[in-house]
C-alpha cells in the first residue's frame, strides 16, 4: 500500500517527537506498525544485547520470514544466535525447544541445518565442536555478525527507503514538538507544542518527560496524538503509547481483551498504569482477578499442568489476602473436572462468566487513586438514522 507523502511526513514527525520525549517503545511501535521506517539501530542493539524475539517480531512488521533470501538471512541470523545463547548458558532444553520452534522452518534452505544443531546440543560442552574452538563471548561474535545482517537490510527491496541508522540524541534541547501535518485528520493547531527547553546543562530526556508529565499542554499533545493514531488505525501504537505515557486508560480496550480473554495482554496493559500489584486493595482486587481467570481458563481447556504453574507464579502473591486461595486452588487443579466441585457446579462459558465480573473490575477501576482522572470511556453510539 502506497502511502501518501503527507501522512508519511506526520509519522515521521510522531516518530522523531516520541524519541525526543523518550517514549522509545511507542516511536518503535509506530514504526513497525506503519512499516515505513526500519531503524536500523534498534534491531542492531536488539541482536547485540540477545533481544532476539524483540528483534524478529520488530523485523515481521516490516517482512514476512520467508518473503526473499535477504529475508530468511537475518532471520535465520537471529535464531541461531538465539539457539547459541541457549547452548552457551547449558540450557539444552531451551535449544531444543528452539530448534523444534524456529530452526526447522529454515531447515528447508539448509538440508545439514537440523543435523548440526542436535549435533551440538548433544554435546557436553559445544566449544569442543571444531567449528567452535575459537567460540568465545557470545556479544563478539554477534558483533562480527553485524557486516552480514546490514548487508542483508539493505539490499532487501521490501525496506527499500525505510531503513535509518541513527536514534536522535536523548541529550538536546529539541523538546519542541515537530510540527506534525495535518494529513491524518487532526488540525495541527490543536497539537500544543511544548516550549522550548532551558538555557542550563542538558538533562537526560528521562527527567525532561517527568517534568513535562504535569504540564496540561504536553498531556493534551499526548492524548491528541493518542486520538490521531487511532483515527488511522494504527491501534497497537496508540494502546502503546497509553500505556508508555500513563496519561489515558482505555477502559474499553481494556474491557474487550478481559472479555475476550486476552489475560496476559490486560495485565501488560495494567502494569504500564499500575506497576506495584500490592499498592492499595483497588490494585489487588483487579489484578486477581486477572489471574484468577486465567486460572479458570486453562482449567476449563483441560490443562492442569499449565494450571499449577499459574497458581504457584501468578496466584501464590495473593495468598497474603487469602490464606485460603492455594489450598483451594490446588482441589480445583486436582479434579479430572473441575465442575464436579460444588462451588463450580453452575460454571457456565468462561467469557460469560468473565462478563460478569465486569462490573465489579469497573468498579475497582473507576475507584483507584492512581486512574484518577486517566479513564477514557467509549464514546456513545451514534444516533440511528
Amino acid at each position: 500500500m502506497v502511502v501518501p507523502n503527507a501522512q508519511r511526513d506526520a509519522i515521521d514527525s510522531i516518530v522523531q517527537y516520541l524519541d525526543r520525549i523518550n517514549l522509545k517503545e511507542s516511536a518503535r511501535m509506530l514504526e513497525r506498525e506503519s512499516g515505513l521506517f526500519f531503524n536500523v539501530a534498534y534491531f542492531e542493539d536488539c541482536f547485540l544485547r540477545g533481544a532476539f524475539e524483540a528483534a524478529e517480531d520488530y523485523l515481521t512488521g516490516f517482512t514476512g520470514v520467508h518473503d526473499n533470501n535477504f529475508t530468511i538471512n537475518v532471520v535465520f541470523e537471529l535464531r541461531w544466535h538465539k539457539f547459541l545463547a541457549a547452548l552457551n548458558d547449558n540450557n539444552r532444553e531451551e535449544a531444543r525447544v528452539i530448534i523444534r520452534e524456529k530452526l526447522q522452518p529454515l531447515a528447508v534452505y539448509n538440508k545439514d541445518l537440523l543435523g548440526f544443531a542436535n549435533t551440538l546440543v548433544n554435546m557436553h560442552n559445544f566449544r569442543t565442536h571444531e567449528a567452535f574452538l575459537f567460540y568465545g563471548e557470545p556479544q563478539y561474535h554477534r558483533m562480527e555478525r553485524l557486516e552480514l545482517i546490514r548487508m542483508n537490510l539493505n539490499s532487501n527491496p521490501l525496506l527499500h527507503g525505510k531503513l535509518r541508522y541513527a536514534i536522535h540524541s536523548v541529550y538536546n534541547s529539541l523538546v519542541i514538538a515537530p510540527p506534525i501535518p495535518a494529513a491524518l485528520a487532526v488540525p495541527a493547531a490543536s497539537l500544543v507544542p511544548i516550549g522550548p527547553a532551558p538555557r542550563a546543562a542538558p538533562q537526560p530526556l528521562a527527567v525532561l518527560h517527568t517534568a513535562m508529565a504535569d504540564s496540561a499542554a504536553y498531556r493534551r499533545l499526548i492524548s491528541s496524538v493518542i486520538k490521531l493514531l487511532d483515527s488511522n488505525n494504527y491501534h497497537e501504537s496508540a494502546r502503546t503509547l497509553e500505556k508508555e505515557s500513563g496519561f489515558v486508560f482505555n477502559l474499553g480496550y481494556f474491557e474487550h481483551c478481559f472479555v475476550m480473554g486476552l489475560l496476559e495482554e490486560a495485565e501488560d496493559y495494567l502494569a504500564g498504569f499500575l506497576p506495584y500489584i500490592h499498592e492499595n486493595a483497588y490494585c489487588v482486587n483487579v489484578f486477581f482477578e486477572l489471574n484468577w481467570q486465567k486460572f479458570m481458563d486453562v482449567l476449563d481447556q483441560g490443562d492442569r499442568i499449565e494450571a499449577r504453574r499459574i497458581l504457584d507464579e501468578d496466584l501464590r502473591p495473593f495468598e497474603r489476602y487469602q490464606p485460603d486461595l492455594i489450598v483451594s486452588a490446588s482441589e480445583l487443579a486436582s479434579l479430572e473436572d473441575f465442575r464436579t466441585h460444588e462451588a463450580f457446579m453452575n460454571y457456565g462459558v468462561p467469557e460469560e462468566e468473565r462478563r460478569e465480573r465486569l462490573e465489579f473490575v469497573r468498579t475497582n477501576l473507576e475507584a483507584n487513586p492512581l486512574l484518577d482522572g486517566k479513564i477514557q470511556y467509549d464514546p456513545p453510539a451514534p444516533p440511528q438514522a
